[in-house]
């Protein structure tokens, strides 16, 4: 038996940290797959996108998930925009279950200002206010989520942890 887990979901929604509270509590190995690309690629992914583009990241991406297909027992937290491909969505509802991971576009804008307070800054989308440029993208990604995932857990109000739980509980559903 196969036990591979995806959250999808806007950025700084926390797919990275929930992937690794979820492998601990499932005693899995868990991925990141924007660092695996990084990995691959030899260089940022905003470094990327502005040598090679767009196009160029989505085949990475593509290319990458398929990589981490060789684990059988995985948590993989994947980039926000992975869904807007058809094949990876079909890839991972056939290798796996879903998880969308979603969040006011409130709470992510300001997730998105604590991690330019830290020092980290995500590459821009495009050249709006980030409130206006996660409720664009986000708007434009919704269907794209719930054609993915098998289950929603929100985020706003509920720590890492126990998102964690919560797919925990809908696995059991799904193992039953």
């Amino acid at each position: 038996m196969k036990a591979r887990i995806f959250l999808v979901g806007y950025r700084c929604v926390g797919k990275s940290t929930v992937a690794l509270h979820l492998a601990r509590m499932l005693d899995v190995a868990w991925v990141d797959l924007d660092r695996k690309m990084e990995e691959h690629a030899g260089c940022s992914i905003e470094e990327f996108v502005q040598r090679e583009g767009w196009e160029a990241f989505r085949e990475l991406e593509m290319l990458t998930l398929q990589r981490v297909l060789e684990e059988d027992f995985i948590v993989v937290a994947t980039g926000g925009g992975i869904v807007t491909r058809a094949e990876n969505i079909r890839t991972m509802r056939e290798q796996g279950l879903v998880f969308h991971l979603d969040a006011m576009a409130e709470t992510i804008a300001a997730r998105m200002e604590q991690d330019r307070k830290n020092g980290f800054v995500r590459p821009a989308l495009k050249g709006v206010s980030a409130l206006d440029e996660v409720k664009d993208i986000m708007a434009a990604r919704a269907p794209l989520y719930a054609e993915a995932a098998h289950g929603t857990v929100r985020t706003d109000h509920l720590s890492p942890e126990n998102v964690a739980l919560e797919i925990v509980q809908a696995l059991k559903q799904y193992l039953q």
